[in-house]
């Protein structure tokens, strides 16, 4: 909806005089995306980045758009900046763990799922990617401790059922 060539333009009026604000590279890296400029969005992306911004919703959403795009290397750096670790939202670190196990790192997908579980009562979400990540990492007995543990909160999850039968199929070899 609206105006994209006017939203650019007053996006852009914004950034040359505030180069850094990272809603206005936001917007155009958003816009830039929605309208096939791919190269363009990244650009913004890499440029708020760069600036090293602490807010961890503005982090997450960053690294979820450089995933999306293809910037695994970038998503990651996000998903592994200190300020991740100020975040006091349950789900948005689930999320965070989530990517973090998608772009391959387990550990840091653990700490984030640690702070998550350390803010609340941990999820079946929660439970059923930490079981993910433990039967990735070879842990099959805390894997499938917590997978179980992930369905006594959501005993309807066929995914979690799906790990758990393909986990007992496994030797610890």
């Amino acid at each position: 909806g609206g105006n994209p060539a006017a939203a650019r333009a007053a996006d852009g009026a914004l950034l040359r005089r505030e180069p850094g604000h990272a809603r206005g590279r936001l917007r155009l890296s958003m816009l830039a995306t929605r309208q096939g400029r791919y190269r363009e969005s990244v650009a913004h992306l890499l440029a708020i980045s760069a600036t090293q911004p602490s807010d961890p919703f503005l982090l997450a959403m960053i690294a979820g758009m450089l995933h999306r795009l293809g910037e695994s290397r970038a998503a990651l750096q996000c998903v592994r900046h200190p300020g991740m670790a100020t975040a006091a939202d349950q789900s948005l670190l689930e999320d965070m763990a989530n990517l973090a196990s998608q772009l391959g790192d387990m550990p840091r997908a653990l700490v984030l799922l640690d702070h998550a579980d350390a803010i609340g009562r941990a999820s079946a979400n929660s439970l059923y990617l930490r079981g993910t990540v433990y039967l990735f990492e070879g842990h099959l007995a805390d894997a499938e401790a917590t997978l179980e543990a992930s369905l006594e909160l959501a005993p309807a999850n066929g995914q979690a059922h799906w790990a758990l039968s393909r986990l007992r199929r496994q030797t610890p070899e």
